[in-house]
């Protein structure tokens, strides 16, 4: 049958009124999944509550000789479930037009572990605290798995629906409300550590309201409108995608640049879980300080934000990574100073980080400086990686060029348990000096890579 030319024009109308009123709905149902993600994670917090959690556990347990070690698995061991799985899966995904309903799956197993873990600590609490170890740890690693498969789709999904030139900004954006509710979240967790609470219940509340935040995120990228993708041809399963990966590690230099970088920021960051740990077993940190320093970490986000998806979005995001880089390598060299902050100091600047801290002891007010670095470095890494990476990656094989980078950078998420490791045998400084080593090489790598190639 042949229309009209007016009623195709028509029709054609519409079919751009329904793009574009999908194209805002998807940006604010990304957005909305982006704040309340970061939102709901800030009440496990790999980098301030878990390592401490898991580490009162280890010393009630009689493991304390491992606790810095067992602290470290846990900080890792959401992201390292989160890329493993993702080359394995990359078939399954790419051999398929509509992704979202892997995402939906995987996010139901997903939101399943998590209550599995605050059944388990409501019903024995510390009465059995090495079973709750493992069970933690077996919880929180499928939670990471079935993160990584639904990881995958999540990033073809966003490749589809977020146009280029506005991914820094949706990235940027993301980060920014969730900043903004992390804010809320470390001052509820300041609020909850300072009730006195016997443990674990001070930990099974801040767990049980994660999971309702982080489930609410979930929900609200499932409801996106995902338009049909570019299907794979053939077939071969998961050994076509890994006879392909050596070939694209083989021609494609930036590729690989950008995936050393991945493995410098890896050790860069192999100290940042352990900063809480060293506040209070060795500054002598308040435990409700866990709050200030979930704040912090937010607020120094929010407030970079803006000019890293300036930046972003004007400059590229090439210099994007290498100034989140460089920035994040001062945070462990910052670490190892405030130890030698004499008591008596009186320097103006930090007695206005007092407001923060509450607290008269310099070094406390001093040891904001170090995660004020991790907050805006690690924000400007954060939406430069992601945009990078879809850039670099031809659309036909984004997810074998994604899952590949994930899954290849996966082990290096077990560094900070090695960390750990280096910290029971020698001590904190010395995986602090480590880290700071580690970032001003990852620096040099990243400024040598390419430009993006589409803006």
């Amino acid at each position: 049958m042949i229309l009209p030319q007016k009623d195709e024009e028509k029709l054609a109308g519409v079919s751009k009124m329904r793009k574009e009123r999908w194209s805002n709905r998807n940006f604010i149902l990304g957005l909305a999944n982006g704040a309340l993600y970061q939102f709901g994670l800030a009440f496990f917090s790999p980098r301030v509550i878990l390592p401490v959690y898991i580490a009162t556990l280890a010393g009630m347990a009689g493991w304390g000789g491992a606790a810095n070690s067992l602290a470290g698995l846990i900080a890792v061991i959401f992201q390292l479930g989160w890329f493993l799985p993702q080359l394995f899966v990359a078939d399954m995904v790419q051999r398929r037009r509509y992704k979202l309903p892997i995402y939906r799956r995987a996010a139901i197993l997903r939101v399943s572990s998590a209550i599995c873990l605050i059944i388990t600590l409501a019903l024995f609490k510390a009465r059995y605290p090495r079973m709750l170890i493992v069970v933690t740890i077996l919880a929180l690693g499928l939670y990471g798995v079935f993160g990584g498969i639904s990881g995958s789709a999540f990033m073809d999904i966003v490749g589809k629906i977020i146009p280029s030139n506005r991914r820094g900004r949706f990235f940027g954006i993301r980060m920014l409300l969730g900043g903004i509710l992390a804010l809320t979240a470390g001052q509820f967790v300041r609020f909850i550590q300072g009730l006195g609470l016997p443990f674990p219940d001070d930990y099974l509340i801040l767990f049980s309201v994660g999971t309702v935040v982080l489930s609410s995120g979930l929900i609200c990228f499932s409801l996106v409108k995902e338009p049909p993708g570019v299907k794979s041809e053939g077939s071969g399963g998961i050994w076509r995608h890994l006879r392909r990966a050596p070939r694209i590690l083989k021609t494609d230099r930036n590729y690989r640049r950008f995936m050393l970088v991945r493995f410098g920021n890896s050790v860069t960051g192999m100290s940042v879980p352990f900063f809480t740990l060293y506040a209070i077993k060795v500054l002598q940190a308040p435990p409700e300080m866990k709050g200030t320093f979930i704040s912090i970490l937010a607020l120094s986000g929010i407030i970079s934000n803006p000019v890293w998806s300036y930046v972003g979005d004007r400059f590229g995001r090439k210099p994007l990574l290498s100034f989140g880089v460089g920035i994040l390598s001062m945070g462990p060299l910052l670490a190892i100073i405030s130890r030698f902050i004499p008591p008596d100091l009186s320097w103006t600047p930090l007695s206005a980080l007092k407001l923060i801290t509450a607290s008269d002891n310099p070094a406390h007010n001093f040891f904001c400086l170090p995660f004020i670095l991790v907050g805006v470095g690690g924000m400007g890494y954060y939406i430069a990686n992601l945009s990078y990476l879809l850039d670099i990656s031809p659309e036909s094989e984004r997810p074998t060029y994604v899952g590949l980078m994930n899954t290849a950078t996966a082990p290096m998420m077990l560094i900070p348990m090695l960390g750990g490791y280096l910290i029971d045998m020698t001590s904190f400084e010395t995986a602090f000096a480590l880290s700071t080593i580690a970032g001003l090489i990852t620096l040099i790598l990243a400024l040598g890579l390419e430009k993006q190639r589409s803006l």
